[in-house]
């Protein structure tokens, strides 16, 4: 849990812990779509709903997905101020976090237009623009994969995880 004395601390460590917040819930959630895929094509349950699944609606969806993508914009706007004392591959590591954003971005729309569907239907699991050509279950699955691992290839590759058990500043 975070204390108190992260809140105080310097940008450079507020980022680091951000990047961690964001790349621990952003696991827990990857979580949640592997078991929808295992329920829906292992156990053959017809509706998958994940281990939480009194949270699988679209309301929630979404505003994960929006806070997700803040979370991210985050984390690619302090890396555009810290990449360079994290890594010498602060460019192309920060080129894969840009395009995180954009896609998850693009994440964004598809849960805007299943929001949208929602309020229109009432109905749960609503498809969306593309989930309306194909399994929803695997085509979200595959969208949160896509917007997970680069970001943990930047954390794994930049040295963040090391940060967090630097004291100090993290200065070099």
């Amino acid at each position: 849990m975070l204390s108190i004395s992260v809140l105080r601390a310097s940008p450079f460590r507020q980022f680091v812990w951000m990047f961690v917040a964001t790349v621990a819930i952003q696991t827990l959630h990857m979580v949640e779509h592997v078991a929808q895929v295992y329920q829906k094509f292992v156990l053959n349950y017809s509706y998958a709903h994940g281990l939480i699944g009194a949270l699988d609606l679209e309301q929630v969806h979404f505003t994960f997905n929006l806070m997700y993508l803040a979370a991210l914009i985050f984390v690619m706007l302090g890396w555009l101020n810290f990449g360079k004392r994290m890594c010498r591959q602060e460019k192309m590591l920060g080129a894969i976090l840009v395009g995180t954003v954009v896609l998850q971005g693009y994440h964004m729309v598809e849960h805007s237009a299943r929001l949208v569907q929602f309020f229109n239907t009432g109905l749960q699991g609503t498809p969306g623009l593309v989930g309306a050509h194909f399994d929803g279950v695997i085509f979200h699955a595959l969208m949160n994969t896509a917007v997970y691992i680069p970001a943990v290839v930047v954390f794994i590759c930049s040295g963040a995880h090391r940060e967090v058990f630097r004291g100090g500043d993290g200065l070099r």
